[in-house]
């Protein structure tokens, strides 16, 4: 997901947990909002976005946090993580 949406600046994981940061430019690393700002309120509607299609996360500053259950199969995961790749597509187009 990082190679295909502008706005992922880089992505982190150990094990299952992970987290995409958001970016409104790759090459400056610039975060989608601000640290501390987000008066426009552009995380929260990112998180309304994947929660409208039963994907459950939650983000701090620029960052998404995809924290499955341990016991989440491989199956389960190859049908939600389309989810997250919608509503990134989403992002590229509405804030980057």
């Amino acid at each position: 997901m990082k190679s295909r949406h502008a706005c992922v600046g880089d992505v982190r994981h150990i094990g299952l947990f992970s987290s995409l940061e958001l970016v409104k430019n790759k090459e400056t690393r610039e975060p989608l909002v601000s640290y501390g700002q987000d008066p426009e309120d552009i995380m929260p509607k990112i998180i309304g976005m994947l929660k409208a299609k039963k994907f459950m996360t939650y983000s701090h500053e620029n960052m998404i946090f995809v924290c499955p259950p341990l016991i989440i199969t491989e199956k389960q995961l190859e049908e939600e993580l389309p989810k997250l790749d919608v509503v990134l597509a989403a992002v590229d187009r509405k804030f980057v």
